[in-house]
């Protein structure tokens, strides 16, 4: 009976232990669980933060592109001597193209905050994290260097007309060129070469990276907004429905660009005709029912026929234009 007792007293003692062994495990996984809740709800506030900031910087970004937009033109004009008197007495200040300059001056506090808290992060928010590392690193780093070297250059260029030119000081009071600032717009080689060098920094590289991060923030900032269902901004995330007048195929005889609608979104599909099986495909974002970006540099505007139908587009860089025309 003694040994009978001594088994039941040990059994039941077995059990207990593996109710004790079962109740932490549960409570461990409650635990972790509640700890993986509160880890993806911190980050999700982080990342509806950054979600805020790319907005921001978005907008930022759109102001240097309108601006460089604005003096594409300009460029095309003086290197191509499609200038005179008239020309800028028209224009006034505007047409002194190497004395204004905006810095994008990428806003990344929230960035910094959401790196600080990487062990928050879930799988599910890998690729998002990669893409925003990407952004906030070699995006921003080309932007923000450009920012500095384009922004000092104008300060030097105000200095050096200060001490250098007597019509400065009319141009800057009067907010005016008179004839010698005329003049020296239309005669001189020194400001043919600083419009060149405005060609390669400011265009060629400035206003390049500034579009390749706003590409890829747009690109990130729809994706978030999916992930946290959050609306879209919808001047910045624009109904690819209100541009179907962009749709088409586009050529110049040497390249030829596709404009078309997958998932309810524009797609631009480029090649070479030599080889069309080598195909470049990005999103395509239109700035405005007449003006895009094409590729990381071009701008594009729209060409149209008297019954206001879409016949083409022309593609340019400063002193480089292209025509494509509408095919199908």
């Amino acid at each position: 009976m003694a040994q009978s007792k001594t088994s039941k007293y040990f059994k039941y003692a077995v059990g207990e232990i593996v109710l004790v062994v079962i109740g932490i495990l549960i409570a461990l996984s409650i635990n972790n669980w509640n700890e993986d809740r509160k880890a993806a709800e911190k980050s999700k506030t982080l990342l509806q933060q950054i979600h805020k900031e790319l907005a921001f910087n978005i907008g930022k970004a759109n102001n240097v592109i309108e601006q460089y937009r604005s003096k594409d033109k300009l460029v095309f004009d003086v290197v191509n001597r499609n200038v005179n008197y008239e020309y800028y007495t028209n224009k006034g200040m505007s047409a002194f193209i190497i004395l204004s300059q905006e810095a994008v001056e990428i806003a990344d506090d929230a960035f910094k905050n959401l790196m600080d808290k990487q062990d928050d992060f879930t799988k599910e928010q890998d690729s998002i994290i990669s893409k925003l590392k990407e952004i906030y690193g070699t995006n921003k780093k080309r932007v923000d260097l450009t920012d500095d070297i384009t922004t000092n250059l104008v300060l030097e260029y105000f200095k050096n007309y200060k001490n250098e030119k007597k019509w400065y000081y009319n141009m800057i009071m009067n907010n005016q060129l008179n004839d010698e600032a005329i003049n020296y717009l239309l005669t001189d080689s020194t400001y043919l070469n600083l419009v060149a060098n405005f060609q390669i920094i400011n265009l060629n590289n400035h206003k390049r990276y500034t579009n390749i991060f706003r590409r890829n923030a747009l690109d990130t900032y729809e994706e978030l907004s999916n992930y946290l269902k959050i609306v879209k901004d919808t001047t910045i995330i624009k109904n690819s429905k209100a541009y179907d007048h962009y749709l088409g195929t586009y050529t110049n005889g040497i390249r030829t660009h596709e404009i078309i609608r997958a998932n309810n979104k524009l797609l631009s599909i480029s090649y070479s005709n030599s080889n069309p099986e080598n195909q470049f495909v990005f999103n395509f974002y239109p700035d405005s029912k007449h003006t895009f970006m094409m590729r990381t540099h071009l701008f594009g505007e729209l060409s149209y026929n008297s019954k206001n139908e879409v016949i083409g587009f022309t593609v340019s860089n400063g002193s480089q234009r292209r025509e494509f025309k509408k095919i199908k």
